[in-house]
């Protein structure tokens, strides 16, 4: 099983996974795990500029500010959308988030104004919040021609259709009232906050900087998990240095591939992922849960999952979609472990793993016990779990181990190779990709005038 381990500039990290990560391996054959999208492109690219309502206005199919100057919020969104050898999609994105602009600050002239976007997204892009779904097909736009025939990424234009402007970004399959892809069933998003803070926005220069931040567009994320050809595992950590305490650099996961069942049938899908939560999160409290994020034209209704609370199920056995599962694992018996909880000097209580006191008032002694017959700690299979249709199959290449067993900093080893393991075909690292530059494309391939 090939391992990944990786750094990645945070303002390059949805081309470097791209081509470093998910484009490193092939099967013995030469094909690609994650193959071209189509002939013309190996990856679908979007630019989706989403604003409120008045902000910009259509004079004669080209977008303006309004005579009279309104304040409203505008988002510009990149994302890229990838294809597995078995037409599984990934979808990944970052964007600017919600940002309130006036429109006089605005170029009059449309080219000036696309050429405003470039650089807003640019300057002001969170790019340690990282946005994933998946979908059932992709039916949308896949590229523009330039004059020299090269492939370039598509650039949509649309107000937010009452929705917000963040979530009119993320939505690729609902471009205007006029211009919908029902039939590509854009799962719920999921949001992986990789740290704390994102940093505030300041005009300086009669520009829009993020700033306030110790994490800039060079900053390092690092990369680390296995990934093979039906499923990826992954871990995402910034660097901590900045804020070393109170958890607010924390590791966070993504999954997305088949789960694996009994009856050795392939086709459920599974992902989800983990996100920073607040300094002061209470992870003893059940009721603690992050927002779900639906596309425009989706509710789906009962229980969905937002891929960090629960596992997003693409297709349930019975045909609901993106339903909360939950993982399962079989642990021993065991006294309960200390509340997690550790008042300081400044009498915050605070609850995340790393702010338990091993070695003060006892809790010593719920560090690490391996069995006293075999001299092994227990661990299990990440079971996926429905409420009402059980277990439906476990996670690849996972295992969990009850909490109380280990302490920060320890980690769990094989005591011996495998030498009769057939190893994986690892592919050497690619080099770096020419990353397709984002310009101002014609008036006729803008997508979605409003």
């Amino acid at each position: 099983m090939p391992w990944v381990e990786e750094e990645i500039e945070h303002s390059k990290f949805l081309d470097t996974f791209w081509w470093k990560i998910l484009r490193r391996f092939k099967d013995p054959e030469e094909n690609y795990w994650w193959q071209n999208f189509n002939e013309d492109i190996d990856k679908v690219e979007i630019y989706k500029i989403s604003f409120e309502r008045g902000l910009l206005v259509n004079r004669g199919g080209r977008l303006q500010p309004p005579s009279t100057a309104r304040n409203g919020n505008i988002c510009v969104t990149r994302h890229i959308i990838m294809r597995r050898w078995d037409n599984e999609f990934l979808g990944l994105a970052q964007s600017t988030g919600a940002i309130r602009v006036s429109s006089r600050e605005l170029p009059v002239n449309q080219d000036e104004w696309l050429r405003w976007s470039i650089n807003f997204y640019n300057n002001t892009a969170a790019y340690t919040t990282v946005y994933a779904y998946t979908m059932d097909n992709y039916e949308g736009y896949t590229h523009f021609l330039d004059e020299a025939n090269n492939p370039r990424p598509v650039t949509i234009l649309s107000h937010d259709s009452g929705k917000g402007v963040l979530l009119a970004s993320l939505d690729i399959e609902h471009y205007n009232e006029n211009l919908q892809f029902p039939k590509m069933m854009q799962s719920p998003i999921v949001t992986l906050r990789l740290n704390e803070e994102e940093g505030e926005l300041s005009t300086i220069g009669g520009k829009m900087i993020r700033t306030n931040t110790n994490w800039w567009d060079d900053s390092i994320i690092r990369v680390k998990g296995n990934i093979t050809e039906r499923s990826m595992f992954l871990t995402f950590q910034t660097d901590s240095a900045p804020t070393w305490q109170n958890n607010l650099v924390t590791t966070v996961p993504l999954f997305f591939g088949n789960i694996i069942h009994s009856e050795n049938n392939s086709s459920m899908i599974g992902m989800f992922g983990g996100t920073q939560v607040p300094s002061h999160f209470d992870y003893d409290n059940l009721q603690e849960s992050t927002s779900i994020m639906q596309p425009i034209n989706r509710n789906y209704v009962h229980y969905p999952s937002n891929g960090i609370d629960s596992i997003m199920v693409k297709r349930s056995k019975y045909g609901a979609r993106y339903q909360s599962h939950f993982l399962r694992w079989n642990a021993p018996a065991n006294e309960m472990p200390p509340t997690r909880s550790e008042t300081r000097g400044d009498r915050v209580n605070r609850k995340y793993p790393r702010s338990w006191n091993y070695l003060r008032e006892g809790y010593y002694q719920y560090d690490f016990h391996p069995s006293r017959y075999s001299d092994t700690l227990h661990s299990s299979r990440a079971y996926v779990v429905h409420p009402e249709d059980g277990v439906l199959g476990y996670i690849p290449a996972i295992i969990l181990t009850p909490s109380i067993n280990m302490s920060e900093g320890e980690t769990l080893q094989l005591p011996h190779y495998c030498i009769d393991c057939q190893e994986e075909y690892i592919h050497p690292v690619p080099e770096e990709p020419v990353i397709t530059p984002w310009e101002p494309p014609p008036d006729s391939r803008i997508l979605s005038l409003s």
